[in-house]
């Protein structure tokens, strides 16, 4: 009986540590930037000033990019500059990451990521949104709450809490989780053209999670690739990822 009860106890002492803790797992806020020459603007998301990179200003064409969670999204900048010539990227670092106030959740991120379509909406013909890892949770909300022209998933998820449960079988992860990023739900909401990119050794998103999201959408509307030899990390150091995201948001995606 006191092995039994002691081994409870560890079950219940390390749950209630998951659960206080949780979002310690989700979010690793990087609050030094990158330095970088390119401009910075900033837009409020009601208190919170969100610091956005801003590369290839005045293009008629917008991308919003939504990183990972403990992605500097500034290094991104002089690769997009020379892929999207005809596009504004805009970088969005979000509330506790590059300069940017505020602790993350799922609600601040999905209103924030909002606010900067909506603000910049107007200075462009069509916006496309591509989100990496926890991003892709948040361009999924995007795309389903808002008109955009291409989405681009890199490293995405069914959700935050699948993936989490099958981290931690023992634990009732749904009753624990407070932000669960679920963007398999809003599959049928989506109806933009989509390109899934994959790391070939993910450890961090088991590709089990990309594939089920992948398949809640109809199948002629996505494309998707897994780039040989990387993984979660260096995907985006492949030349086959530029190569894909130039080509489908050039609107001649590579089927």
């Amino acid at each position: 009986m006191s092995v039994l009860l002691t081994a409870f106890l560890i079950y219940l002492g390390f749950g209630l540590f998951l659960y206080i803790n949780q979002r310690k797992y989700i979010y690793y806020p990087m609050p030094e930037v990158v330095p970088t020459t390119f401009p910075t603007i900033h837009i409020y998301s009601g208190f919170k000033r969100l610091r956005i990179t801003v590369v290839n200003k005045g293009q008629p064409n917008a991308i919003l990019y939504f990183g990972g969670s403990a992605e500097q999204v500034n290094f991104n900048a002089p690769s997009y500059q020379t892929l999207f010539p005809r596009h504004t990227t805009y970088l969005i670092h979000y509330r506790g990451y590059g300069g940017s106030p505020g602790r993350p959740t799922e609600a601040a991120l999905y209103k924030d990521a909002l606010v900067v379509y909506d603000r910049v909406k107007s200075q462009h013909q069509n916006i496309s949104v591509i989100g990496r890892s926890l991003g892709s949770g948040v361009a999924t909300y995007v795309a389903a709450n808002r008109p955009i022209d291409k989405l681009v998933l890199v490293t995405p998820f069914d959700s935050v809490q699948h993936v989490a449960q099958a981290m931690y079988p023992f634990y009732p992860i749904s009753w624990m989780l407070t932000d669960k990023f679920d963007s398999v739900s809003r599959a049928l909401s989506i109806t933009a053209p989509i390109l899934i990119l994959l790391s070939e050794q993910d450890q961090v998103i088991p590709h089990r999670h990309s594939i089920i999201l992948a398949n809640a959408f109809a199948p002629e509307q996505v494309s998707l690739t897994v780039i040989p030899k990387t993984n979660h990390m260096n995907l985006n150091l492949s030349s086959i990822y530029g190569e894909n995201l130039q080509a489908f948001l050039s609107h001649t995606a590579l089927l």
